[in-house]
């Protein structure tokens, strides 16, 4: 015999849902791994294990009517506090998720405003305690609460993208996961 017998494989993450009838001798998981809900499948059945977090790097005041990113897409309607954190499309975030797609302070749900730059954006925290929100603290844009398939669809890219490009220029840490914790 000059072939060994092949396993059958037709079903990748979303065709894991479909049934046994499709799953042959075994399914390929990639994306679902990572926690992407590639059929869209609510709530996800699927635990978010990407966390990205950033820094603060410094925090501004701007008036009315003066504008932030390039080609000063936001222009602020009243007197506003922005973060400046340090994430941009060099971390492999989508170009188009700029004044499209959020972040969290603490608890607190904070628009993206202006376009991303290579290192860096900037985010409404108007609305943040500044207890919360000064250079040095924490922001996050992934994790159990927000997810690739979120940020995927706010920017209108595939969620498999932004899993490709996310982590090039990122500092990782791999943390094992205990039972019950997200």
């Amino acid at each position: 015999m000059l072939l060994r017998p092949a396993w059958g494989s037709l079903a990748g993450s979303s065709g894991v849902w479909l049934g046994a009838p499709f799953h042959f001798d075994l399914t390929r998981l990639g994306s679902a791994l990572f926690g992407l809900n590639d059929p869209r499948i609510r709530p996800s059945p699927l635990k978010q294990i990407l966390h990205l977090s950033t820094p603060v790097i410094d925090v501004r005041v701007l008036s009315a009517g003066e504008r932030v990113g390039y080609g000063a897409t936001f222009r602020a309607e009243r007197r506003t506090r922005l973060a400046v954190v340090g994430l941009g499309y060099a971390q492999g975030l989508p170009w188009a998720s700029g004044n499209r797609t959020t972040l969290r302070v603490g608890d607190v749900v904070v628009p993206v405003v202006g376009r991303l730059s290579m290192e860096y954006l900037t985010i409404d925290v108007t609305e943040v305690p500044e207890s919360l929100c000064h250079r040095g603290s924490r922001v996050a844009l992934l994790d159990e609460r927000m997810t690739i398939d979120d940020l995927a669809d706010a920017a209108g890219v595939a969620a498999q993208e932004i899993l490709l490009r996310l982590g090039s220029a990122c500092q990782r840490d791999y943390s094992p996961m205990i039972s019950g914790e997200p």
